[in-house]
Order: C-alpha cells, then structure tokens, then sequence
C-alpha cells in the first residue's frame, strides 16, 4: 500500500505512474478523498459544493478531466480490470445514472468494466474500512445509500 496527498492533478498522475511503474503493474484499489460536488472532488482546491466555481481546475479531479482529447489523470492506466475506485467525496454520483454527467459516470466511461466504482450520491464520509472473509474490500459509510456502479469499456 502507498499513499499520497496530492494537491493538483499532475502530483496525483505522477504518483500513480511511479506506484505502478508507469502502468506496468495495476492498483488493486484507487482511493480519491477530498470535498465534493457531483462535478468534481477537491485535491487542494476549497470545497464547490456550495455552488462555487472552481478557480484552478488543476486543484479538482472533475468532469472535464475525461473529456474526449484531454484525460488529465488516466486512471484506467493504473487500475486493475477488477480493480475498486472509491471517490471518498460528497455527492460525485448524485443523480445516479439518471445523471450521466456526474463524475463517477464521467469516470466509468473510461474504465474497465470488471472496475467496482463506489460514489456517494449525497454529502457524506467513510466511518470504516475493512476486509470481508474473501478478502474483498468493505467500506461503511455514514449514509445507507450509495452509488455503486461498473467500468464501461472494454478491457
């Protein structure tokens, strides 16, 4: 396990292509904490969800980071095929697939579809994180309801 704080977008690539030796071996698991909105999550930028524009995009993992000709932090690089991506962050699948505009639906059209996806589609934060007795990752929140969802692309 590695971890890292990374403050804009390019830290975080950085990280995640020297962790993986520039791809050559997959994170099991991506972990993204920081404020959220259904746009964006906050590495060291201030917290959008009031509504406020962010000032420095390179501050926010967010929506347009995935747009056709611009992927700012390529996390299908680095994750497994059976990967899990957790966006540790307020209300990023809010919506749900009703709104494929959110950032974890931006996101799992750029990932594997074996990648287990795991949003919160309202303000929230972990309480605990634990392994089941297969070893599986199990995450408890202080909200019953989150946004569970799949990769979209083909391995």
């Amino acid at each position: 396990m590695t971890y890292c704080e990374a403050k804009v977008e390019a830290e975080a690539e950085r990280f995640l292509s020297d962790a993986t030796g520039k791809g050559k071996r997959r994170a099991d698991l991506i972990w993204l904490a920081g404020y959220g909105s259904s746009k964006n999550l906050a590495l060291g930028g201030e917290d959008l969800g009031s509504g406020d524009e962010m000032k420095d995009e390179t501050q926010y993992i967010d929506t347009t980071d995935f747009a056709e000709g611009r992927i700012d932090i390529r996390l299908q690089d680095y994750i497994s095929p059976n990967g899990d991506l957790v966006n540790d962050s307020c209300s990023n699948g809010k919506g749900r697939e009703a709104n494929p505009d959110n950032l974890a639906n931006t996101e799992a059209n750029i990932l594997p579809k074996g990648v287990k996806m795991t949003s919160s589609d309202r303000p929230m934060y972990v309480r605990d994180i634990y392994l089941n007795d297969e070893g599986g990752l199990m995450l408890k929140f202080d909200v019953d309801s989150l946004y569970t969802l799949r990769g979209r692309t083909e391995n």
